[in-house]
């Protein structure tokens, strides 16, 4: 009984975005980028990624063309941001939402907020006709992995991406 409330009173602290929330998405997304980088992930976190990013998040929010959603933790101290790739992309595995990231900022951590976030997310998404979520979780980042698996993201890969640099 008292996980289910405590739960519930977790819920009511993870809020939707508005199209208000751009310099605060902007600010823990690029947190989020400088931390992943640094941790080994690919994206680079420059001008031009936040820009490709920024205007995912504008399409969710604004509802324009594709489909998705980005939420803000308590405080807003955390962000999650899933949803439809930019290009209509069909897969075997029917809708599929792409999992952008869940971040939340080092102090919170342990408190089981990206968890609450994705629990949200599956909620959304589903209601909104995806049928799979479709993510990464960059090499070295062990934390997220197990948290990955601990919500029911499998942990055997359904696909392998593979990187070949053309670099001389």
């Amino acid at each position: 009984m008292r996980d289910t409330i405590l739960r519930h009173a977790a819920r009511s602290l993870i809020r939707e975005a508005s199209r208000n929330d751009g310099n605060l998405f902007i600010t823990l997304w690029q947190e989020y980028l400088d931390e992943q980088y640094k941790s080994g992930g690919e994206i680079m976190p420059t001008s031009a990624s936040m820009r490709v990013f920024y205007q995912l998040f504008r399409n969710y929010v604004d509802h324009r063309s594709m489909q998705g959603v980005v939420l803000f933790g308590p405080n807003d101290e955390s962000v999650s941001m899933y949803g439809a790739a930019p290009e209509a992309i069909e897969t075997r595995f029917g809708s599929t939402a792409t999992a952008w990231g869940d971040y939340v900022r080092p102090q919170y951590r342990k408190e089981g907020w990206a968890s609450e976030l994705r629990k949200v997310q599956v909620e959304k998404l589903r209601a909104m006709g995806f049928e799979t979520i479709m993510g990464a979780v960059y090499a070295g980042n062990d934390a997220g992995e197990k948290s990955a698996i601990s919500f029911g993201f499998g942990p055997e890969p359904i696909s392998r991406s593979y990187i070949y640099s053309l670099k001389e």
